[in-house]
């Protein structure tokens, strides 16, 4: 069985970890990862497969390919004052304390899109970063540096089907209603410091 790409680790060490633990919901057939006091819901492409809870607190989803391939879907608190470009600068910066190649991020939607390569240059990866409410979202793409182009699609179609709706009473620690509901009014800006409460993520679709 091919092995999984390391680079994804050194990703999650140069984060910072959050410091409550978030319960999740399992769709039927394992289709569907979802947590509810953060009203995410994110549905798994065809031939991938949604791996238990990480021990990092602040990985929401993790699922694989058997043939190599992981995205991950990770958290982090972001305080008002910071913008969305800010929380991407600081974890570039982070990477390339690792000695990992990060390019330039590259708007898409409401958020903004970062390839990065591995030290050695084995691995790549491709990062997506949105800000819903006081929170930071990534969406990982992670693969072996020749194959990972063939996960593009996947990653895109995850992409475009996650949900991030949170309820403006909802905490991480209780149900948030219309986790999965119809979609709300537009999205605030991703990057806008004053965002909070009953921000909406980009509806399924909307991001391309």
């Amino acid at each position: 069985m091919p092995k999984r790409p390391p680079s994804l680790r050194l990703v999650l060490g140069a984060l910072v970890l959050v410091a409550a633990v978030w319960p999740l919901r399992v769709g039927a057939q394992s289709r569907v990862c979802a947590d509810e006091g953060l009203g995410v819901k994110l549905t798994l492409p065809f031939g991938w497969t949604l791996e238990r809870r990480s021990p990092y607190a602040r990985i929401l989803c993790t699922i694989t390919h058997p043939d190599g391939g992981r995205l991950t879907l990770a958290v982090q608190p972001v305080a008002p004052s910071v913008r969305l470009e800010g929380f991407v600068e600081d974890n570039r910066k982070a990477m390339r304390r690792l000695g990992m190649k990060v390019e330039l991020p590259t708007p898409r939607g409401p958020g903004l899109e970062v390839p990065v390569t591995s030290k050695d240059g084995k691995h790549r990866l491709v990062q997506y970063y949105v800000r819903v409410s006081d929170f930071g979202y990534v969406l990982t793409l992670s693969a072996r540096a020749a194959e990972l182009e063939r996960y593009r699609l996947a990653y895109d179609l995850t992409l475009r089907k996650l949900e991030i709706r949170p309820d403006e009473e909802a905490t991480p620690n209780q149900g948030a209603a219309g986790a999965t509901g119809a979609a709300g009014a537009g999205p605030r800006p991703a990057g806008h410091a004053g965002s909070s409460g009953s921000a909406a993520a980009p509806p399924a679709g909307r991001v391309r």
